[in-house]
């Protein structure tokens, strides 16, 4: 499908009818040619489901958030497991809440488990549970996460047998579960170094689903800006255009965790209607972390044009191409 009106709703419901890809235009001949000859291909695979609304923090139209959105609707209708990876901050819990409410278990509960958050002796319980009497402090039988998810080689045999074994007994239980993992560590760095196991790490990334960090979707800034005073505040605040390129100006280096929070901030202490510049004084140096980046390396101008052609763009796409309504 090819449109020049791309959004994250559309992008997600074309997958979800079965789009072999989506595209924005302009693009060029030999990429139209490059999609269609993938798409002739017999070894190509579409799926059926797909998300049919994303969460805020998938809210974007930029690439890296746009191939998201496509493999989030192509996973979600699989029971493979997936691997989401990307800095903290950028929303990995969010991608595994929108693959589980999309899946075959969406009426079934969403269990999130910080496995860093829970000593090492207390793990095996908490994914397997325990039976009465398996340790000091059991006084009755408890169902593990798997059953309502420790030690690696364990979790490995849940994956590959999809049964689990309560601690305290040898009695094996077959559980209904699909496992969606993140993390913000590098796995194969870690597999190299002998830190983690490299057979649960191919069970585990089967599907790879990678969150670009915010500084690399400075076209979505705005937009999820938007999105959180408008669920901040009633009535909404807007942002003065000064504002809007302070946001983009800035590398936000906890991601959309800090963006989030900087516009409940905002939407607390600023008593007018519209956020000014100096309400984000708060925010790090322009351009703070923000290595390699081209939108801060050219004059004021050029940077404040590709700020209004962001804008422009946005209003058009809610206006659905109405020029004289955007």
């Amino acid at each position: 499908m090819l449109t020049a009106y791309a959004s994250s709703d559309n992008t997600i419901e074309a997958m979800k009818l079965g789009a072999f890809d989506h595209l924005t235009k302009p693009i060029g001949r030999e990429d139209v040619k490059r999609i269609v000859d993938q798409a002739l291909k017999p070894e190509a695979r579409r799926s059926k489901d797909a998300l049919e609304e994303s969460g805020e923090g998938l809210i974007g139209n930029s690439e890296g958030m746009r191939q998201v959105q496509k493999l989030i609707g192509l996973a979600a209708g699989t029971d493979s497991t997936v691997l989401v990876t990307g800095e903290t901050g950028t929303g990995k819990e969010m991608v595994a809440r929108a693959l589980h409410d999309h899946g075959a278990r969406a009426d079934r509960p969403f269990v999130a488990v910080n496995c860093a958050a829970i000593p090492a002796e207390l793990l095996e319980s908490e994914l397997f549970g325990h039976v009465k009497g398996a340790f000091t402090g059991a006084a009755s039988d408890r169902p593990g996460r798997f059953r309502e998810p420790a030690m690696q080689a364990k979790i490995l045999r849940v994956l590959q047998e999809r049964e689990i074994a309560p601690v305290g007994t040898a009695r094996s239980e077959k559980v209904d579960v699909r496992v969606i993992a993140a993390t913000h560590r590098d796995l194969m760095q870690a597999v190299e170094k002998g830190e983690f196991r490299e057979d649960l790490y191919y069970r585990l990334n089967v599907l790879p689903i990678h969150l670009p960090p915010l500084r690399e979707r400075t076209d979505d800034i705005i937009a999820l800006a938007e999105n959180f005073l408008r669920k901040a505040c009633h009535p909404s605040k807007s942002l003065s255009a000064a504002a809007a390129l302070r946001l983009v100006a800035y590398a936000w280096p906890r991601n959309v965790r800090e963006l989030k929070n900087a516009m409940e901030r905002v939407s607390i202490v600023v008593r007018g209607s519209t956020i000014e510049q100096s309400d984000l004084s708060f925010l790090g140096e322009p351009g703070e972390a923000r290595q390699g980046q081209d939108f801060m390396q050219g004059e004021l101008p050029a940077a404040t044009a590709h700020l209004e052609q962001a804008m422009i763009r946005r209003a058009l796409r809610e206006a659905g191409g109405n020029r004289a309504e955007a």
